[in-house]
């Protein structure tokens, strides 16, 4: 093929490239040209025989252009047919978009309107029929059709288009350079080889990181590299709208890929029915609750259950770390308010829902735990693991987030980005405005309850557009079940300690006479919706329900109320019960013991002041003060059977102040119980109940 030298026009007019993008070209050395002399200066000449310019050419020749001829009428203008060119391989190696085909014949039949009104108007000079045509044709007098694809015309368009057809007579000539493309931005075969490197790299390099390296390496290697970083830009964002499959699959993973490119499922939820099916999730509060074992604020764990047709949030709970016992709780809860059991239930794959507790695996038959859903009767269903589409709760979480976490005071941020003004560095104004409070877990849940579950009911519902989402819930809800089936499995367990005054959780002590004398280690059942009280069990069997201990005031005498009094005198009462009580069994325990006889033993060969010099060696024990206290009772005997006789037997009495109160209210004391009255009123005892005479009234 002989070697043809073209000017800058004509390969402009060739490639469909601007002279600006040739001359680059030409400054960067990159095609083989010469200079030659022109009037006015000089002209610049391209070899055709470059290898750039060649593969251009090639490349440029393989367009389909439509004959001259051919025109665009009012009726087909919208219906212009993109040409292609269909390799062996099947595929489109460049072509015509049907926007620039279109703006194409548009500006073919305005040269072809304009030059008949030209010699329509002949005896008028041509300047002035040109200007005449455009000013009806800006005015949207005439061809409207042909003004909503080119807009305004100027005359000096006008003339450059027809010095363009006229130079070729070809429609090729007419195509708009910023619409037609070639089917990729040009880049050579090593650019687009080691651009692909950084642009499809697990290590997510930016676009002008991978620009700049890719120019390195190729520099090192003497290979040229012609192309600008709005070319490699180009080529990046074709590439990803075209492969975004293998972008996000080599860039962020399989998950990614999954998430973003691939096709996800398309549900039909108008086949399920209110309450049929209820999904559940864990979720981490973006907003810190007091935790109530340390008292420290924490970012606390809600599990809840959704039923999926009503979108409504049917029961949840709160716990510090998601556990199988928070779930089973959840789970309870959404049983409660829906008033029957679902037959499905769907939730996580992760290792808190997936584990032994809730599967009926032999291994726990020995445990009383059959299988949470089993005995409840419903259907467990686990969804994929980490996989975010097939879980519908998500969405809701993202709503709590906006509409009830974003509301706390001590919101956190749902990212890094998204932390409030506040928590920020060296935002000292916003710390000084901002007041914290951190709620404690039983007071978000009332909030939950009683402000976000009540809003959310009024919004409208996602699968039946013309009733609320409450409506649709209350229209699911059952005629009511009995929590006490419920709670063996269902609620939250914790292996805790018996202490004399009880069991200690959460802070406090919980009590209940059936704990009394048990020592060691007991397994409590509780929810944080009621901690009024806690179910204990030893041996998984039941033993009793413990409730908070009251705490009395120091000086419930001095500075309390009635009320405070009262409870300073059930707690004594309750003292003086357990010591009964331990004396009553301790008597049945010995009532069936024999007598002990010692061989040759006579009680009146023991001298007098026996027990004294016992004490003194420390053989027996010393006797309490209130029982040296205790005159001697001469006739003690005959003073019983007379008692007896006249049926006025005393009672027994475990406290001194029950004691004491008692002798009050007789008429007569005897001279005993007068010396006891005198030696209690000693006693701190007394200075603590009876010191003031007001006091004292009260209590009598």
């Amino acid at each position: 093929m002989q070697e043809i030298w073209y000017s800058l026009t004509e390969l402009s007019n060739l490639l469909n490239i601007s002279k600006v993008a040739i001359f680059k070209l030409i400054r960067n050395k990159i095609l083989n040209y010469k200079v030659v002399p022109h009037p006015g200066g000089k002209k610049y000449l391209i070899s055709s025989e470059d290898p750039y310019i060649k593969s251009l050419l090639s490349k440029a020749s393989s367009v389909l252009v439509p004959p001259a001829d051919t025109q665009l009428s009012a009726s087909n203008t919208s219906s212009a047919i993109s040409q292609t060119i269909v390799l062996s391989n099947g595929l489109a190696s460049s072509y015509i978009p049907e926007k620039a085909h279109k703006i194409a014949m548009a500006r073919f039949e305005f040269l072809e309107k304009i030059n008949e009104f030209i010699k329509k108007n002949s005896d008028m000079n041509k300047t002035d029929a040109i200007r005449l045509f455009l000013s009806q044709y800006n005015n949207r007098e005439i061809h409207l059709y042909l003004f909503d694809v080119l807009g305004e015309i100027s005359i000096q368009t006008y003339y450059r288009w027809q010095k363009e057809y006229d130079s070729t007579k070809s429609y090729n000539i007419l195509i708009p350079l910023n619409i037609y493309k070639s089917a990729k931005p040009e880049l050579t075969e090593e650019e687009e080889k080691e651009f692909k490197k950084y642009l499809l790299s697990p290590n997510k390099p930016s676009l002008m990181t991978a620009y700049r390296l890719t120019k390195h390496n190729l520099y090192l290697k003497n290979i040229p590299s012609p192309s600008s970083y709005y070319t490699f830009k180009r080529y990046a964002e074709k590439f990803i709208r075209e492969n975004y499959h293998t972008y996000i699959l080599a860039r962020e993973g399989e998950k990614a890929l999954k998430d973003y490119a691939a096709p996800y499922i398309l549900r039909d939820i108008s086949k399920l029915k209110p309450g049929q099916v209820l999904v559940a999730d864990g979720h981490t509060l973006n907003f810190e609750v007091i935790n109530p074992y340390t008292g420290k604020p924490c970012r606390a764990t809600i599990i809840g259950y959704l039923d999926w047709y009503s979108f409504r949030l049917a029961g949840f709970e709160i716990m510090v770390t998601e556990n199988v016992q928070a779930i089973a709780s959840a789970l309870r809860n959404a049983i409660v308010t829906i008033g029957k059991i679902p037959e499905y239930c769907y939730q996580d794959n992760g290792k808190a829902f997936a584990a032994r507790y809730f599967t009926n695996i032999p291994q726990l038959s020995e445990t009383g735990i059959a299988g949470l859903f089993h005995r409840l009767g419903t259907k467990p269903i686990f969804s994929l693991p980490y996989n975010a589409r097939t879980k519908v709760i998500e969405r809701y979480w993202k709503l709590f987030t906006d509409y009830f976490e974003r509301q706390a005071p001590t919101f956190t941020g749902s990212n890094i980005d998204d932390k409030p003004a506040w928590r920020k560095q060296n935002e000292k104004l916003h710390k000084a405005l901002h007041r914290q409070y951190i709620p404690t877990i039983e007071e978000t849940i009332y909030i939950i309850n009683n402000y976000y579950i009540p809003f959310m009911d009024s919004l409208p519902c996602p699968h039946q557009k013309n009733k609320s989402i409450g409506e649709v819930f209350n229209e699911a809800k059952g005629e009511g079940i009995d929590i006490n089936n419920l709670d063996f499995l269902m609620l939250e367990s914790k292996n805790v300690k018996i202490y004399r005054n009880g069991i200690r959780f959460l802070g406090r002590f919980y009590y209940n006479e059936a704990l009394f004398g048990i020592s060691g280690t007991a397994t409590i059942k509780y929810s944080f919706f009621d901690v009024s009280k806690i179910y204990v069990y030893i041996d998984n069997q039941l033993l009793c329900a413990a409730e908070p201990v009251p705490l009395c005031h120091p000086l419930a005498n001095y500075e309390g109320t009635k009320e405070d009094v009262q409870t300073l005198k059930a707690q004594l009462s309750l003292q003086n019960r357990l010591i009964r009580k331990a004396k009553q069994d301790l008597k049945q325990i010995l009532g069936s013991a024999k007598k002990i006889d010692i061989p040759n033993f006579d009680p009146s060969e023991v001298p007098e002041n026996t027990i004294d010099k016992l004490e003194k060696s420390e053989l027996l024990p010393a006797l309490p003060d209130y029982e040296r206290h205790l005159p001697a009772i001469e006739n003690a005997n005959e003073e019983i059977n007379t008692n007896r006789n006249n049926n006025n037997i005393e009672p027994l009495f475990r406290y001194d102040h029950e004691y004491y109160e008692y002798l009050l209210k007789k008429s007569n004391l005897a001279p005993h119980e007068q010396e006891w009255i005198e030696w209690y009123k000693t006693t701190d005892s007394y200075r603590l109940i009876y010191a003031s005479n007001k006091n004292q009234e009260e209590v009598l």
